[in-house]
């Protein structure tokens, strides 16, 4: 019997790695993917100069003895403003909107 455990004990290991072999292949798929290409664009020098601030206006009022500005030039003030803010965002939208071709 000390004779038939070795010669079992291989026949064992020599079925085991032949069932090893036996296993299902793994199959691949061969396909084509599209991976996107980030683009950079050119951004034209004059969407990129500064917005100037519009100054602030000499006061032409007095209040409590001290100059003030008056209502209107503070109107004015803030529209002016408003428009730079409004150019300023209009060049910027301008930027986002670049495609390659321009």
């Amino acid at each position: 019997m000390t004779r038939l455990a070795p010669n079992g004990l291989l026949a064992l290991c020599a079925l085991l790695s032949l069932t090893g072999c036996n296993t299902p292949r793994l199959v691949t798929r061969t396909e084509l993917v599209e991976v996107p290409v980030r683009q950079y664009v050119v951004v034209p020098r004059i969407l990129t100069e500064p917005v100037t601030e519009p100054a602030k206006p000499q006061p032409k009022c007095v209040d409590s003895g001290r100059p003030a500005l008056c209502n209107p030039q503070l109107i004015e003030w803030r529209d002016s403003t408003a428009d730079a803010l409004g150019e300023a965002n209009a060049r910027l939208e301008r930027i986002r909107n670049l495609k390659g071709d321009e």
